[in-house]
């Protein structure tokens, strides 16, 4: 999710930021400690996880950075299935009215230039009527965007794509699958932890430092991977790239109080804005090379729904 706060049985793991093939020069997006050339931090001498760590590598395409995978695409689908049901039973799915016209121009737009989800379907686009300003996308391909979104964050179609195209891609380079890889890697070294030593203080103390130290720093490295292939999508989409910015700034004003970015799953709106404006000059180089001349990189709604 855009905010990543879940609501009524949502769905809790991440899309998995799913895409294509160049790979970049920015090591922001790169985490060294998921790397499969590394040993796996906890309980690396264990057989048992060494086979699972290095029978699960993976890589991300557009970043060329490593993952362990230990689930399958389309047991993710199954699950998100699921929850994307409850989600419409939930709440009310908006059809008519400009926010849906908009979802729809975009949605037509992102399609043609991200990869499809791992386990195989198309992205489904659902407006739901929610105050949250927050959007998700789940491993079937199932997008779903809170109508509040509108209210606080998305004025501009640009602007749109920049939350929809971070969305996909977090199921394009299969979040959801990898932190629950690294959920069951930490749940097997604490249980070999804890036969070896027999020591449950020491297995409470180990549990609470993966959680800080590996677990939520891994998830903050989806985040900025998320962003950066997000922007590349809505540039090759023809959406400005310099919108995703504006997105998080916005986000800065109107968002509640953090915790700390130490403790935070997601880094603060301050670091992602400047990591994307690091990125800026190549996402619009994609954009020159995809965009025929004519087209503003920064139309309006009504302008767009006019060409």
């Amino acid at each position: 999710m855009y905010r990543k706060q879940r609501h009524h049985g949502a769905w809790k793991g991440r899309g998995a930021m799913k895409f294509p093939a160049a790979r970049l020069s920015h090591p922001v997006v790169r985490d060294t400690r998921s790397t499969c050339s590394s040993r796996p931090r906890m309980g690396g001498g264990i057989a048992l996880i060494l086979i699972l760590f290095l029978a699960g590598c993976a890589t991300v395409a557009e970043t060329g950075r490593q993952q362990i995978i230990l689930v399958s695409d389309q047991q993710l689908a199954l699950a998100a299935n699921d929850s994307f049901a409850r989600l419409r039973d939930a709440y009310p799915v908006i059809e008519e009215g400009p926010q849906a016209e908009m979802v729809r121009r975009v949605a037509q737009r992102l399609r043609p230039v991200v990869p499809p989800p791992p386990a195989g379907k198309t992205y489904d686009f659902v407006l739901f009527r929610n105050e949250e300003p927050n959007a998700f996308a789940m491993p079937n391909g199932d997008v779903g965007i809170f109508s509040g979104l509108f209210d606080r964050i998305v004025r501009t179609d640009d602007e749109l794509a920049a939350v929809l195209g971070h969305e996909i891609a977090h199921v394009t380079a299969r979040h959801s699958a990898e932190q629950i890889s690294q959920r069951m890697l930490a749940a097997a070294g604490l249980a070999a932890l804890s036969e070896a030593t027999h020591n449950d203080d020491l297995v409470t103390l180990m549990s609470a430092v993966a959680g800080v130290g590996f677990l939520l720093p891994f998830s903050r490295t989806q985040e900025s991977e998320a962003d950066r292939i997000g922007q590349l999508y809505m540039a090759r989409a023809c959406y400005d790239p310099a919108a995703a910015i504006t997105v998080w700034e916005r986000f800065a004003r109107v968002g509640k109080r953090r915790p700390l970015t130490f403790l935070s799953t997601h880094p603060a709106p301050e670091k992602r804005m400047q990591r994307l404006r690091q990125w800026l000059a190549e996402a619009q180089a994609e954009y020159r090379r995809r965009c025929p001349p004519h087209r503003s990189p920064a139309m309006k709604p009504q302008e767009e729904a006019g060409s």
